[in-house]
């Protein structure tokens, strides 16, 4: 199964194109969405947030729901409090973002678009964790990222919408039918197929042994 990752600049259109792969009936794994809904009332985060901050980011008088202009406005303010609302949700999200990946392999799916846009905080929070960047350090590196231009250089597929809706749609299909009637995809499910039963029988002759 292909993950095709779906990335752009700021208001470049990528909702156009996502919505043009579902109405093509390919699985589409949201992040923005998946961020939304492990935070609904009652769900582990939810109630780790509320433990965390009190009840003022949220709005007991409609059914408890979290009030995100609240907690946004915090995490802007304070790297700590951002630190602390990203160590307990981005679990959660990437969880729930393995657990839609495997539905789909194991559906038969051929591709899945993966959309993961990051803003500039979750890169800020990212640099900071994997390469012990201080604050200062990590904004220096975001903003000497690779342009857009370079970006798209090194993109497989790319997809102008500069011109008309019907120009952009075009593009998109004529991607989503290049996927389709590619076969890469088996030699890629059977690795993986192949590398789980090997697994399996690797853990029998242990237990065999043992």
């Amino acid at each position: 199964m292909f993950l095709v990752g779906l990335t752009g600049g700021i208001a470049t259109g990528k909702s156009t194109v996502s919505a043009i792969f579902q109405e093509n009936n390919i699985p589409i794994i949201d992040a923005d969405k998946i961020a939304y809904s492990v935070v609904e009332p009652g769900k582990p985060a939810y109630l780790k947030l509320r433990e965390e901050f009190g009840s003022g980011i949220f709005d007991d008088e409609n059914g408890g729901v979290l009030i995100r202009e609240k907690l946004g406005q915090m995490v802007f303010s304070d790297p700590e409090v951002r630190k602390k609302v990203n160590s307990i949700t981005h679990p959660l999200i990437r969880k729930e973002i393995k657990a839609q990946i495997w539905k789909h392999f194991c559906s038969g799916a051929r591709f899945v678009l993966l959309d993961l846009p990051f803003t500039k905080e979750q890169q800020l929070t990212r640099l900071q964790k994997r390469n012990n960047y201080d604050e200062e350090t990590a904004q220096k590196r975001i903003a000497a990222q690779m342009p857009l231009e370079q970006k798209v250089q090194r993109a497989t597929h790319v997809v102008n919408n500069s011109g008309s809706p019907e120009d952009t749609r075009a593009q998109v299909e004529a991607i989503i039918a290049e996927l389709k009637s590619s076969n890469l995809y088996l030699i890629v499910r059977g690795f993986i197929v192949t590398v789980g039963l090997l697994t399996v029988l690797a853990a029998g002759c242990i237990i065999s042994y043992l």
